[in-house]
C-alpha cells in the first residue's frame, strides 16, 4: 500500500510540474482561454490511467487505453526535456549571476518552448517508427551435450503484448519475420498479451495470424507477468487455437532436448497457482541431456545456475524500452539484456517484439533472436 501511495504522490507532483511549466509558457503569448483549454485536456490525459478502468472494457476501454499510451510517452519525454531546460536555466544563472534578464526569459523563453515542442514531436515520430521495426539478432550457442540432432535453428521472441497496439496487422509483420528465419523450433518467452483480453480488437483474426507460425518441431510458449488475471482462460484458449503449446510449469522433450517452461515469478493477477521450484521442475533430468529453460523474468538466473540448465531464455525487461530505462535495467538485473555466459550456462534476454504503455522505443529495439544451437558430446 505504501508503494502505491508513494507512486500516486510522485506522479501527481511530476504531472503538476510539467503542466505548470506548459501553462506558464502559454501565458507568455497565448489568449487567456488557451491555458484553460490546455489545462482541461491535460487533466483528462493525466487521469487516463484511471478513466480506462471506468465503463465498458471494449470500445471505451480501448479508446481510453490509446489515450493513456500516447499520454505516457509524451509525458515522459516532456518531463525529461522540461527538466533539462530548467537545469540549464539554473546553471546559467549560477554562472552569470542572478539577474532579472537572461537568455531564457521573455522572447527567448517563447522560442525555447517552441524548440522543446519540436523536439517532443521529432522524438515521438522517431520512437514510434523505431518500435515498429523488428530487427533480427543472430546468436550461435554450443551445448556440450548430445541431442538427437547436431544442429537446431531456434527463433526466440518475447513480449508481444497483444492488445491495443499489437493487433492482427502488426502480428502479421512479426509472423513473417519469424518465418523468414526458417526455424526448426519457435520459443515465446512470455507476455504474449498486454494484460486485458478485451483490448485485442479482433482475437479470432489474431489467432489465425499466429497460427501461421511455421516450425517443424513446433512452437512453445510460457506465460509472463501480464498473461494473468481474470482473462487468463480466454488467453489460453486463443493460444490453443493457434497450435502453440503453452508450458505451465512443465517440461517436454524436443529432439532429445529437455524444454522446461516456468510460470512467472510475479504475475499481475492469478496464474494457475504457485509456480514450482526449479529443482522440482527438473527433478530426475539426466545430467547428459541438454536443458533449455524458458523463464520470463531474467531474475530466475540465480535458480538456473544451481540446476543442470544449459540455456536460459528470458524477456520482460524490454531493455528499458524508453531511455533512461535501459540504464535502470542494467542496474536491477545481472543481465537485463543480451547474452551472458557463466559457468556452462548461457542466458539470453531479448528486448521483445511489442511495447508496454507508450508504443515507442528509444535506445532499445523490437527484435527476435535467431539462434543456431549446436550439440556436441563433451
Amino acid at each position: 500500500m505504501s508503494f502505491y501511495i508513494f507512486f500516486i504522490a510522485a506522479y501527481a507532483l511530476v504531472t503538476f510540474y510539467v503542466g505548470l511549466r506548459a501553462i506558464q509558457w502559454l501565458r507568455l503569448f497565448a489568449p487567456r482561454w488557451l491555458p484553460w483549454l490546455f489545462s482541461l485536456i491535460y487533466l483528462v490525459a493525466a487521469t487516463s490511467l484511471v478513466l480506462e478502468r471506468i465503463g465498458p472494457k471494449d470500445g471505451w476501454g480501448r479508446l481510453a487505453g490509446h489515450v493513456r499510451n500516447t499520454w505516457l510517452g509524451l509525458f515522459a519525454v516532456s518531463f525529461l526535456l522540461v527538466l533539462a531546460f530548467d537545469l540549464l536555466r539554473t546553471l546559467w544563472r549560477l554562472l552569470r549571476g542572478w539577474r532579472k534578464t537572461h537568455p531564457l526569459s521573455g522572447r527567448n523563453a517563447i522560442w525555447s518552448g517552441v524548440v522543446i515542442l519540436a523536439l517532443i514531436a521529432a522524438i515521438a515520430v522517431y520512437a514510434s517508427w523505431n518500435a515498429r521495426q523488428i530487427r533480427v539478432v543472430q546468436e550461435t550457442i554450443k551445448i556440450a551435450k548430445p541431442a538427437d540432432v547436431s544442429e537446431l535453428q531456434v527463433v526466440l521472441a518475447s513480449d508481444l503484448h497483444m492488445g491495443l497496439v499489437m493487433d492482427a496487422e502488426r502480428l502479421q509483420v512479426f509472423v513473417d519475420a519469424v518465418n523468414s528465419q526458417k526455424p526448426d523450433l519457435i520459443l515465446l518467452a512470455g507476455d504474449l498479451f498486454d494484460g486485458t483480453y478485451a483490448d485485442l480488437a479482433e482475437p479470432e483474426r489474431a489467432a489465425a495470424v499466429l497460427g501461421q507460425l511455421q516450425a517443424p518441431d513446433g512452437a512453445y510458449a510460457i506465460l509472463g507477468n501480464h498473461d494473468a488475471g481474470e482473462d487468463l482462460d480466454q488467453m489460453l484458449t486463443l493460444l490453443e487455437q493457434t497450435g502453440i503449446r503453452v508450458l505451465l510449469d512443465e517440461t517436454v522433450t524436443v529432439r532429445g532436448i529437455l524444454l522446461a517452461g516456468r510460470l512467472d515469478r510475479s504475475p499481475i493477477g492469478a496464474q494457475l497457482g504457485e509456480r514450482k521450484d526449479l529443482a522440482d521442475l527438473l527433478s530426475g533430468v539426466s545430467l547428459d541431456q541438454p536443458v533449455v529453460l524458458l523463464d520470463h523474468n531474467p531474475l530466475g538466473l540465480a535458480d538456473a545456475r544451481i540446476q543442470p540448465v544449459d540455456l536460459m531464455l528470458s524477456g520482460h525487461t524490454h531493455n528499458g524500452q524508453i531511455w533512461p530505462g535501459s540504464l535502470i535495467v542494467s542496474q536491477v538485473y545481472e543481465n537485463g539484456y543480451g547474452r551472458l555466459d557463466s559457468a556452462g550456462l548461457t542466458q539470453l534476454v531479448t528486448s521483445g517484439v511489442g511495447t508496454w504503455g507508450p508504443p515507442w522505443r528509444i535506445a532499445s529495439q523490437s527484435e527476435i533472436v535467431s539462434i543456431q544451437l549446436t550439440f556436441t558430446a563433451p
